[in-house]
């Protein structure tokens, strides 16, 4: 058999599969609470891909001071790779803390942070997860 054939069968076989396993899209915010929802949801994100990247970038800056043998060009570009990791962390940082100082603008003092569970917040497109259940039973 060819492996034409076998990479048809295979999609004949998993693309229907796949396709039955999608989900409706959330629908769209109609609500200021949808759209405050949404907003949490992206900063979250931000959040964990800034910190990630910040890793990344210390990991990269130790690897060039471990490689540098004490050339200066090379202990620069650790030193800017550092600065990097630290304006990630920084920007990070200011994306968990906007939605405090955007509610407290609009709101007044008692504004409070309107994603105070994280990018997890119950609501249209971060449902709330429900009770836990032992592996292998099925909730009716």
């Amino acid at each position: 058999m060819s492996k034409k054939k076998v990479l048809i069968g295979l999609m004949v076989v998993v693309l229907p599969i796949i396709a039955g396993a999608q989900a409706l899209p959330p629908p769209p915010a109609t609500t200021i609470g949808g759209v405050i929802n949404i907003f949490c949801g992206i900063l979250g994100w931000a959040f964990t891909i800034l910190f990630l990247l910040a890793v990344v970038f210390v990991l990269v800056a130790a690897f060039y001071y471990l490689t540098s043998s004490g050339e200066p060009e090379k202990i620069k570009t650790a030193n800017k790779t550092l600065l990097y990791a630290a304006v990630a962390v920084a920007i990070a940082l200011l994306s968990r803390g906007v939605p405090f100082i955007v509610s407290n603008l609009v709101r007044g003092n008692a504004g409070g942070d309107p994603c105070s569970s994280g990018a997890s917040a119950p609501g249209p497109y971060f449902p709330s997860p429900g009770p836990l259940t032992p592996p292998g039973t099925i909730n009716v």
